[in-house]
């Protein structure tokens, strides 16, 4: 019970450290801190009482979704703080992770990392956005969008397919073939 208090008030002070808005994080140091504490979060959740960790989604969700929406915060705690929201069984956190993946605003690794949250989370459920995000315009996102697709298993494989063909980058043909298999023979396009 004393690690989760001293938890706890970690992550209260994680409120803390995060500051105003309008304060950007320059110092690495704090920005590293508030991505462990936020990892904490994750890491109350994983108990088994599944009072304790609905009470923790219902306060620490519009915290957690606030820390990815503010530009001043790090990437890595806006990173962790999505890789968090994972875990919360509410239903805004898939469509966050849907709009942040289709946002092409927002800077690659962020998108890259609400499109694994999204096939982690959704499964199946998620082909036809994943599917969409394999014309995206950024390299990272294709690649990291292409092995979501992957982990999906059979149903994933037919818009790699699909889109090998069409990719122009030849780094992620091949990431598309091998991620495919070996029983895939190469088109012309993609050899």
């Amino acid at each position: 019970m004393r690690v989760l208090g001293f938890v706890v008030a970690s992550c209260w002070s994680l409120v803390a450290l995060a500051g105003p808005a309008s304060s950007p994080v320059v110092d690495s140091k704090a920005a590293d801190t508030r991505a462990v504490i936020i990892g904490n979060l994750s890491w109350i959740d994983s108990k088994p009482d599944p009072k304790v960790a609905k009470d923790n989604e219902a306060v620490w969700s519009p915290v957690l979704l606030q820390l990815v929406n503010d530009p001043t915060a790090s990437p890595r705690v806006r990173q962790r703080a999505l890789t968090t929201l994972q875990y919360y069984d509410r239903p805004e956190v898939a469509a966050f992770f849907r709009e942040v993946a289709t946002d092409t605003t927002r800077e690659p690794k962020l998108r890259a990392r609400a499109i694994r949250c999204l096939a982690l989370r959704e499964g199946v459920g998620s082909l036809a956005t994943l599917t969409g995000l394999l014309a995206d315009p950024e390299p990272r996102v294709r690649k990291d969008t292409l092995r979501a697709l992957a982990s999906l298993g059979v149903p994933g494989r037919a818009p790699i397919r699909a889109h090998l063909d069409r990719e122009p980058l030849p780094h992620l043909r091949a990431l598309a073939l091998q991620l495919l298999g070996p029983d895939v023979a190469p088109t012309p396009m993609s050899r």
